[in-house]
């Protein structure tokens, strides 16, 4: 079994956060779309959601050791998550 430090383990939970806002962002898009002209509150949380989304990915690629370019994955979106998720632990293991 993997040990995950404290580090990796927020990353998932704010990109996990970020991803559902940013989503949540372009639903309200769609239903101020259908009749509404609040389409400043749904651009400002799709912004909100990314950057939380962003923030995990740098933590996750930092908790699994490697530099923090790697969180430019996260430019890939749900891609750049899967690949987070599969790439190695590099980080020493206490055991």
């Amino acid at each position: 079994m993997e040990i995950v430090n404290k580090k990796y383990k927020q990353g998932t939970q704010l990109a996990g956060i970020g991803f559902l806002v940013a989503f949540m962002g372009y639903f309200f898009d769609i239903l101020f779309q259908l009749g509404g002209n609040y389409e400043y509150i749904s651009t400002a949380t799709y912004i909100v959601g990314v950057v939380i989304f962003f923030f995990g990915c740098y933590h996750m690629a930092t908790g699994k050791g490697y530099h923090d370019s790697f969180a430019l994955l996260g430019l890939l979106s749900f891609i750049g998550l899967i690949i987070l998720f599969v790439i190695p632990n590099r980080t020493k293991k206490d055991q």
